[in-house]
């Protein structure tokens, strides 16, 4: 649970939930966010023990519009 906290205070991060076993980060721009924290992990006292990539759910789609979150919905359809 001190990782929940402590990513929650995080700036890069739209929210973090705690879903199936795993914490599920919420980030404009994930890819590179992970990137940046291969390459330089901020906290000494945590372990990164990997990453997966999932499709946004419902429950995602309803946390980012009660967050006031919908960059991802303006983009224009390709």
């Amino acid at each position: 649970m001190l990782a929940l906290v402590r990513l929650r205070d995080r700036p890069e991060l739209l929210g973090v939930s705690l879903r199936s076993g795993s914490l599920r980060l919420y980030a404009q721009e994930p890819e590179k966010l992970m990137a940046r924290w291969r390459e330089d992990w901020p906290f000494q006292d945590l372990r990164l023990l990997g990453e997966r990539w999932v499709e946004p759910d419902m429950e995602d789609v309803f946390t980012a519009y009660s967050q006031g979150y919908d960059g991802v919905l303006k983009k224009p359809a390709p």
